[in-house]
């Protein structure tokens, strides 16, 4: 009886076809672990720029006054915005000028978009300074007013770059939303 056994080709041929199919898995594991986490840097920015919106509109919205030289013109834009309002934004009192505070909404030159909160305006001296979104994501910021839009209503675009690319889909990252000023005038 003749046992058959491999020869030395069919030995080589199948080890380089496995070694193709392991890189094969390899390289489809490492690509899909990729996006996952440019997926994840993406989920974050938009939780950086919607918390961004949602704390100027919750402030413009007790807005008692725009710091002079910051209102817009007809149809203008502005990438920074200085303001007084109410110092607890869910206790609107518009007759009490006593719990006021001065807000600015500017990009620092570290790069981050932040809030500045002050005593007075012009918002120079801070009482405190909170990053809303990351400078490591390069962020913009622009109010704008749209000419035929109301008097107290204006747009915010607030906008972030990812450094990590996912297949299909840009690297900035930008929202638009309309705030609404219940208390004061931002178009002059």
């Amino acid at each position: 009886m003749k046992k058959r056994a491999l020869t030395l080709v069919e030995l080589i041929v199948a080890s380089v076809l496995l070694g193709i199919t392991i890189l094969g898995i390899t390289r489809g594991s490492v690509f899909f672990i990729e996006q996952i986490g440019a997926n994840l840097e993406r989920q974050h920015i938009y939780t950086q720029i919607n918390y961004a919106i949602d704390d100027m509109k919750l402030r413009c919205m007790g807005a008692r006054s725009i710091t002079a030289g910051y209102t817009l013109n007809p149809g203008g834009t502005r990438s920074n915005l200085d303001f007084t309002g109410e110092r607890d934004i869910y206790n609107v009192t518009p007759d009490i000028t006593t719990d006021d505070r001065c807000y600015r909404y500017f990009i620092h030159s570290a790069g981050d978009l932040r809030l500045r909160t002050c005593a007075s305006c012009p918002c120079n001296a801070a009482l405190n300074e909170e990053t809303l979104v990351d400078g490591r994501f390069s962020p913009s910021l622009s109010f704008s007013h749209t000419v035929g839009d109301e008097p107290n209503y204006i747009t915010v675009t607030v906008g972030a770059n990812t450094s990590k690319s996912t297949v299909g889909l840009s690297n900035v990252i930008s929202k638009t939303e309309g705030l609404r000023f219940w208390f004061v005038y931002i178009v002059q």
